[in-house]
């Protein structure tokens, strides 16, 4: 047998009865790491034990003895100490200082997301902050468009033509062209991400941009109009308004109106204020289903308008100015669907309306209104929107037009235009002074951190100037001794007095800097107004002693300079966004080239731009009807292979066919002229000149 003990298992394990003790994390106690220290104090040194802070040390605490250093010790020490809480310091101060810019720089709401993780957290966390709040900009920069298209490829022809290429001008010259398309290459295209937020508007079109408006952004809309409960529905039509309609048309004072419709104030916002806002916003909003159909009761538009009107009819006698804001907005409206005699009731009930308030009265007529100042404010900016439009609008009928049986009624209101001849007793402050009165839009293009502000105050400043040469102009032609043409000697003096407001724009907005849809825009109707007054002596090639161009000169420069603008809005921002002022001076424009096409020795050229004009308003025609009706009216009248080209990159269909035009003429009831200038006596608007090409009497149809 072998002498080794055999192993044998061992004793089972007793049943545990009782649940295992589960350790936590807040069980475990570490052992704390001692600070080192560079110097150590004198009994640690004798005894050659570790010394820490704070003193006295622990190793003297347990041996009771006294803690002392060397003077020279100590000293060193202190610096150290003062040298690290210094950088610290330093490093903290660098964190607070980009929190509180970032709180100040930010939209709102994510400035008061900062300040509510700011005033929760159970600590102040900076880099927790800063993190993620570089990390969601960087998440949201990748999530926006991270390409866009530098330029719009002219249609037909990419190149521009010619007579732009020998011509010298400011504009070409400008950042407006600084990166031209005038080759046959595919658009360039470029990585948004390495833009500077601050060079974003010289690079991406203006449609790129979001509203940056936090005022609107926290409004309930849906409380103030019955038609609609969709509030982001409701929040997208006012930033397609704010963005591309209230630039052009500023009959409000947005800061206020807006602080109203957040607050519920009715002091300058009202319900028919804001469905006539709306009602003119769907022609903006792409995701309006037939926008351009405001015959077509089943549309958001005509239901927003519908509202409107019934608001309008149940306003109290007592007047608002809220009610002319209202009558201002519907009136341009009107003006999109090419329904003027509507267009001018509306102007001229603002008007009235306006002078009963006493918005054209010196500010010592109304001490009772202006002892608020922002009453004083909205005040003075109604008074001056109103004025300038009604001068713009007056100097249109001033062309002689004959009136539709609908409209002659309004005939003799026409007479009278401008209804008010001088302007406001209260003069309007320098934007620089009192910026506030003007206002301001600001926008985020994709991909930008920051939002840039577009200085519209500039612009609005400048309109106000403009439209009140216009006013001027109506009044001379419509005093008693005109022969409703302008002499050469007064064209001069008008001129004079435009060019004198055109050289002393603002830097931002002169012809090497203007890059903006608002500033472009103001720039177009410089030129038409000038091609207007000259257009009766385009054929005067003699110098007068007022002018250092003969008249001829000066009119095709002006025709030339109002093209460029043209082809620069289109190459920087395209025309699919509504803009109406386009079809204004595109209506002109076309029948020129086509004028031109027939007539020219350079047939490319002027087919170019013929095909130009008919392309946006093709695009444009999709936001509202009248557009759309100028299109086939124009199209009518080319010649058939001219009409091929064309129709390459035309969307509406049947456009050379007369059934086509007769079907919508009664839809039509516009007054715009289509020869705006002065030589002769009878002209021509576009509803007439349909029905003449398609051989209709419009006396039947009326």
């Amino acid at each position: 047998m072998s002498s080794l003990v055999p192993l044998l298992p061992g004793p089972a394990k007793p049943v545990e009865t009782e649940p295992t003790t589960i350790v936590t994390q807040t069980e475990i106690v570490l052992r704390k790491r001692v600070r080192p220290v560079s110097a150590a104090c004198d009994e640690c040194r004798k005894r050659k034990s570790k010394c820490n802070v704070p003193w006295p040390c622990e190793p003297c605490v347990r041996r009771n003895s006294e803690c002392q250093f060397d003077p020279k010790a100590d000293l060193q020490i202190l610096y150290r100490a003062l040298q690290r809480k210094f950088t610290e310091m330093n490093i903290d101060k660098g964190r607070l200082e980009s929190v509180v810019l970032m709180m100040r720089e930010k939209p709102e709401d994510v400035a008061l997301a900062i300040f509510r993780r700011i005033r929760t957290g159970s600590e102040l966390d900076l880099d927790a902050i800063l993190s993620s709040i570089e990390g969601g900009d960087l998440l949201m920069q990748l999530h926006l468009a991270p390409a866009s298209e530098v330029r719009y490829p002219f249609p037909s022809r990419t190149a521009l033509p010619g007579i732009f290429a020998k011509t010298k001008s400011a504009y070409t010259e400008s950042l407006a062209l600084e990166a031209p398309y005038f080759g046959s290459e595919a658009p360039q295209t470029f990585d948004a991400r390495l833009i500077s937020y601050l060079e974003a508007p010289k690079y991406m079109p203006y449609h790129s941009a979001k509203l940056v408006e936090p005022l609107l952004d926290y409004a309930t809309i849906s409380r103030w109009t019955n038609v609609c409960t969709d509030e982001l529905l409701l929040h997208s039509l006012m930033e397609a308004y704010f963005l591309h309609i209230y630039s052009a048309f500023p009959f409000f004072h947005k800061e206020c109106f807006l602080r109203g419709l957040g607050s519920g104030s009715h002091r300058f916002c009202s319900n028919l204020l804001v469905n006539a806002i709306l009602a003119h916003a769907c022609h903006a909003t792409p995701t309006v289903a037939h926008r351009n159909e405001h015959w077509n009761p089943q549309t958001l538009g005509y239901t927003f308008l519908a509202e409107a009107r019934r608001l309008l009819d149940l306003e109290t006698r007592r007047p608002k100015i809220t009610t002319v804001q209202a009558m201002l907005v519907m009136n341009i409206t009107m003006n999109d669907h090419g329904v003027d005699g509507a267009s001018y009731h509306y102007l001229l009930q603002a008007v009235s309306l306006g002078k009963l308030m006493g918005l054209f009265n010196s500010p010592s007529e109304n001490m009772e209104q202006n002892g608020d100042q922002d009453v004083k404010v909205v005040r003075e900016v109604t008074a001056w929107a109103l004025f300038a439009w009604q001068g713009w609008s007056s100097y249109v009928p001033s062309l002689n037009l004959k009136l539709s049986f609908e409209n002659r009624i309004m005939s003799s209101m026409i007479q009278e235009l401008p209804w008010i001849k001088d302007p406001p007793q209260t003069s309007y402050p320098n934007p620089a002074q009192c910026p506030f009165w003007y206002g301001d839009i600001w926008v985020r293009y994709p991909s930008s951190r920051e939002p840039i502000a577009t200085k519209y105050y500039q612009t609005f400043k400048a309109y106000l100037e403009f439209w009140t040469i216009f006013n001027d102009i109506a009044g001379v032609l419509f005093s008693p001794v005109q022969v409703r043409s302008l002499y050469l000697g007064q064209a001069v003096e008008f001129y004079a007095r435009l060019r004198s407001w055109f050289d002393g724009l603002p830097d931002d907005m002169h012809p090497g800097k203007i890059v903006l849809p608002f500033q472009l825009k103001l720039h177009i109707q410089y030129w038409a107004l000038v091609m207007d007054l000259f257009k009766p002596y385009a054929g005067w090639d003699d110098l007068t002693k007022e002018l250092d161009q003969t008249p001829s000169e000066i009119y095709r420069n002006a025709r030339r300079n109002q093209e460029l603008v043209l082809r620069i809005y289109y190459l920087r921002h395209g025309t699919e966004t509504h803009d109406c002022w386009l079809s204004m001076f595109l209506v002109r424009l076309g029948f020129i080239a086509l004028q031109e096409v027939a007539s020219s020795s350079d047939e490319n050229d002027s087919l170019a731009t013929l095909i130009l004009a008919l392309t946006t308003l093709d695009n444009q025609g999709k936001c509202y009807f009248k557009a759309e009706f100028t299109l086939r009216t124009i199209c009518l009248q080319m010649r058939s292979r001219d009409l091929e080209t064309f129709k390459q990159f035309a969307t509406f269909q049947d456009l050379d066919i007369p059934e086509a035009i007769a079907s919508r003429i009664g839809l039509i009831k516009s007054n715009w002229p289509v020869n705006m200038g002065f030589a002769k006596q009878e002209r021509k608007n576009i509803r007439e000149v349909a029905a003449e090409a398609i051989g209709m009497n419009l006396m039947n149809d009326e």
